[in-house]
């Protein structure tokens, strides 16, 4: 065997060396990523949950205003449309709290949906040995062509 006919066996081996390095950086690769998208749901809902509490708290502010503003003008503010001007208030500021924290954690969900697909996507062990195969048996039969 002349070391002319060694040359398709080490790019054979080289291939597969190759081919494995590569699927190893496109998995850790992907897994970085799916990290990435972990760590941005979770920040997501606690900035959902951050926003619904400032609402809230501003809500107690503007209720107890409304509440300040109309005992001070000498109305009765445990009756009639006074109340109902608060309850509402109340109520559709709570729904935008709630709306916030819902939207957070649906785009949180859709992040980590993101996540496990990156996941989902590296490549996996088997086939990767596989790929490595496959370059060292199309070296092996350039070798065996070229050896004749």
């Amino acid at each position: 065997m002349s070391f002319a006919s060694l040359i398709p066996w080490a790019l054979s081996a080289f291939g597969a060396a190759s081919s494995l390095s590569g699927s190893r950086a496109e998995g850790d690769r992907l897994e970085a990523q799916a990290v990435a998208q972990e760590y941005t749901a979770v920040e997501t809902e606690l900035a959902g949950r951050s926003q619904a509490a400032s609402i809230r708290a501003q809500a107690d502010d503007i209720i107890g205003s409304t509440v300040s503003a109309a005992a001070g003008s000498g109305v009765v503010v445990s009756t009639g449309s006074v109340l109902d001007v608060i309850e509402e208030s109340a109520y559709n500021i709570e729904l935008d709290a709630l709306t916030i924290e819902s939207d957070a954690k649906r785009t949180a969900e859709a992040q980590r949906k993101g996540a496990q697909s990156s996941r989902d996507a590296k490549p996996s062990g088997v086939s990767t040995l596989l790929g490595a195969f496959g370059s060292a048996a199309a070296g092996y039969s350039q070798g065996l062509q070229i050896n004749g």
